[in-house]
């Protein structure tokens, strides 16, 4: 009887337990329909096997979403779904020991995880528990009944897993797109946005070696009666090459038409004008659009429940109107009306960001952010939907807003107003813009000079306000910077602040009177140091570039100038060639240093090009870290960009886009076809021949028959400009080195010597095999900094040489007494006749 009444017990404790709590919730309306429905929860484990200490996932779900009910928001689930609530497991060791966890409420399809280490060797055991829970709603109170799921369980052992080996960096030529198993790959892939950030994640070149050339417009000699004047460059207020971009391998450029050019004063393209895509390795033209221009591009990561994953796109801006183009296809993907002008910024996901400041100039009293990402037409949110926005903040969450979809609303158009992140009140007494801006911190300040002005007074203002979530508007300083010496300008501009300058915890300032660098903390304002002065013609400079632990200084003096970032000390100096009688300089003018893998590269320039060009003029590459010149080609160029190791530029020279970096090539190999006799030499030959797109082109097929031979590192910048650019062909030039193999036909492989090619590509090797049998000969070109390597195999047969043995007869010779009395008379034969011819002479 005593174990009927627990068995009775039980039931009605629990029933009890309902019954009480149902009145509560029929009680709403009498519309309310209450309702039973099981549950049915379920556990998985991974990995399994496991190592001791290393983690596994404890992930459960249950058979159905949780329902939508006005209460969501009260649950603290994401985005203030709808969602179950405690879910616990009970995880069981070896040894049998229980554990219980309360999970957190789950995410609204009714999952969740937890993340677990066992510390013994054994299998372990875990189930997942649904507690009874209510939902309800207008129309019905629901309950769930509680329920266990089956037991998992996994095993544990003292050998820990290892992570599945990663891919290689390439080593031989390679090609977009990189597959996503590459992962290791990411960190020589970045992207050239043309956003102000550079790219530090891609190789460069380390040579002059040409991959390709593409002209935009007529370049060069015109031909008589115009004698050494070339065709106009754009350099007086008409950039060509203003913004290239390079994303996934692709380089972006707007041409011009004649005079009229895309760049920052005219940014309004017409029919004529083309925004052209073409292939970075190969200059390969893969789309083009007419009227239409890009000055930066954007890759966003979208990241929800939803979806995940990154989406370009090219941006146009002209007043309040930007328009985003697809860069796969140069498709228009959407449009938005309303951008605010001020300072822009690239936010942590990639996205397009930017501050605008209002109030008056002498005292800002307000700052907002702009984010391309919070426009909510750009999901899939319905019209009505986003009408409710601002009385029902939980429909931000919704599932239709966990999707980015800018390209399928109506018309494409997004109102840029409804695209603000937030709007905060400032303190008074802060002057001026927002010059430089991140996604976290911006700079502003007033009363600065530039180049082409000079301004003598004390009252320059920098500040610094914080942008982080939580503390937007605060502002960390405001300091009132002064000069080294008296009347003397300060410039706060162009690229002298930069993510690496915040990693280093710094921001510059320009004395521009005295050539100086002045560096200031960007925790608390306060002054570092001060760079001792540059020459005098550095004085129109302002041009900085920066490496992780380096300032590099460039400009009108023809010099760079590196400095410790921690210390503002001058640890080298590098000059240019000067100018000779090309022109009134010691040494040309330079651009500003351009950073990127290890290499600082620099080009002449002028601010409008004189007639005839300068000879002298090039684009140079130094060594970041000491100084050293790598390698230097002739030109006037522009505006380069760097991405998948490739460098792109314009050489006003000619009018042609560039592409440097390294290019594939092609072996070849020839063993006689016929057999030799073991002992004879053999000669192998081949060649080696360079397999950019540019060396193919029809144009230099015609004049390279044989193909444009590889040639050494060393020669390489007086052999392209001999290959591209009609300069006499350099004298006594090498090729490139090449190692010969031989397998045997044992199975022997071995390296036999290696050899180079001539000026011609051609090599040639002598070779004495020291065994009969059919011989595999390999060449390998081991590549280098100017092309990827190549290999190519061919065949030769040795044929055994059979010694002869001739038998010589057993022949008897005759006793001696047998040749005197023979010598004897043939003595005395030869006296007889001697005598005879006497005798017939006697008259």
């Amino acid at each position: 009887m005593k174990t009927i009444k627990n068995k009775t017990i039980i039931p009605l404790i629990a029933l009890l337990a309902v019954i009480i709590a149902i009145p509560s919730f029929i009680s709403q309306t009498s519309a309310q329909t209450l309702q039973y429905y099981p549950s049915y929860v379920y556990v998985g484990s991974g990995p399994d096997p496991v190592g001791v200490g290393q983690q596994v996932s404890i992930v459960t779900w249950t058979a159905e979403i949780p329902p939508e009910t006005p209460d969501d928001h009260k649950l603290g689930s994401f985005g203030n779904r709808q969602a179950w609530s405690d879910i616990s497991i009970t995880i069981t060791d070896p040894n049998g020991k229980n554990e219980t966890i309360k999970l957190g409420v789950t995410d609204p399809v009714g999952g969740t995880y937890y993340s677990f280490k066992p510390d013994i060797v054994g299998n372990y055991s875990v189930q997942a528990h649904f507690p009874a829970q209510w939902k309800n709603t207008t129309t019905y109170s629901r309950l769930y009944a509680a329920s266990n799921s089956p037991s998992e369980i996994f095993t544990v052992t003292d050998e820990p897993l290892s992570w599945l080996s990663g891919v290689p960096l390439p080593v031989e030529y390679w090609t977009r797109p990189i597959n996503a198993y590459n992962r290791e790959w990411s960190k020589i892939a970045g992207n050239w946005l043309g956003d102000g950030r550079g790219n530090p994640y891609t190789t460069a070149p380390n040579t002059a070696h040409i991959a390709w050339t593409k002209p935009i417009q007529y370049g060069g000699i015109i031909g008589e009666p115009f004698e050494d004047v070339s065709y106009y460059e754009g350099t007086s207020y008409e950039q060509r090459f203003s913004h290239p971009i390079i994303i996934g391998g692709i380089l972006f450029y707007t041409e011009p038409l004649g005079h009229k050019e895309y760049q920052s004063r005219d940014y309004n393209p017409v029919s004529g004008q083309s925004l052209v895509a073409v292939d970075i390795r190969t200059g390969e033209e893969i789309w083009r659009r007419d009227a239409a221009g890009a000055q930066k591009g954007t890759i966003y990561r979208y990241n929800t429940p939803n979806q995940d994953g990154a989406h370009a796109y090219l941006w146009h801006t002209s007043g309040s109107n930007s328009i985003a183009y697809d860069p796969f296809t140069g498709a228009i993907a959407f449009n938005v009306t309303n951008v605010p002008s001020g300072a822009e910024a690239v936010g942590p996901s990639g996205e397009r960001l930017i501050y605008t400041i209002g109030g008056p100039a002498t005292s800002r009293t307000w700052l907002a952010l702009w984010n391309m990402s919070k426009m909510p037409t750009t999901t899939l949110l319905s019209t009505s939907q986003i009408e409710q926005l601002p009385n029902d903040p939980a429909l931000s969450s919704n599932t239709n807003a966990w999707q980015w979809r800018p390209s399928t609303r109506a018309g494409q158009v997004h109102d840029g107003n409804t695209g603000y992140s937030w709007n905060v009140t400032l303190p008074a007494g802060l002057p001026g813009n927002v010059l430089f801006a991140f996604d976290n911190i911006i700079f502003g300040g007033t009363g600065f000079g530039s180049s082409g002005q000079s301004v003598f007074h004390d009252t320059y203002s920098i500040w610094a306000i914080n942008t982080e979530q939580g503390k937007e508007g605060e502002v960390l300083w405001h300091i009132h910077p002064k000069a080294p010496t008296a009347n003397v300008t300060l410039q706060f501009e162009g690229t002298m602040v930069t993510q690496e300058t915040l990693d280093a915890g710094i921001i510059l300032v320009r004395a521009k009177e005295t050539m100086q660098w002045i560096a200031f903390d960007i925790k608390n304002g306060k002054q570092l140091w001060v760079t001792e002065p540059e020459p005098q013609w550095m004085m129109y400079s302002r041009s900085v570039g920066f490496s992780e632990d380096k300032l590099y200084s460039s400009g009108y003096g023809g010099q760079i100038f590196a400095y410790e970032l921690a210390t503002g000390k001058r640890v080298w100096t590098a000059s240019i060639d000067t100018e000779g009688l090309e022109s009134v300089y010691e040494r040309a003018p330079l651009s500003g240093p351009t950073v990127v893998d290890g290499k600082v590269y620099v080009y002449t320039q002028e601010h409008s090009m004189t007639q005839p060009y300068y000879r002298t003029w090039k684009m140079y590459a130094f060594d970041a870290e000491s100084g050293d010149r790598i390698w230097d080609i002739t030109g006037a160029w522009r505006n380069p960009a760097v991405a998948d190791g490739y460098l792109t530029s314009l050489n006003l020279f000619d009018m042609q886009v560039y592409a440097f970096g390294k290019g594939p090539t092609a072996l070849t190999i020839d063993a006689p076809s016929t057999a030799i006799n073991l002992g004879n030499s053999l000669v192998i030959r081949g060649s080696i021949i360079d397999k950019s797109a540019g060396a193919t082109s029809s144009a230099l097929s015609s004049r390279f028959p044989n193909g444009v031979p590889a040639i050494a590192d060393e020669n390489m910048t007086a052999w392209m400009e001999y290959v591209y650019m009609q300069m006499p062909k350099p004298k006594d030039i090498t090729g490139v080195p090449v190692n010969l193999y031989v397998a045997d036909t044992n199975g022997n492989y071995r390296l036999i010597g290696g050899t180079t090619t001539d000026e011609n590509g051609y090599f040639s090797y002598a070779y004495k095999p020291d065994i009969a049998g059919k011989y595999t000969v390999y060449a390998n070109f081991d590549g280098s900094e100017s092309y990827w390597p190549s290999q190519a195999q061919s065949a030769f047969v040795v044929d055994d040489v059979e010694t002869v043995t001739q038998e010589i007869p057993n022949v008897m010779m005759p006793p001696m007494e047998m040749y005197f009395v023979a010598s004897t008379i043939a003595i005395i034969i030869a006296i007889a006749i001697v005598g005879l011819f006497i005798l017939r002479k006697r008259p």
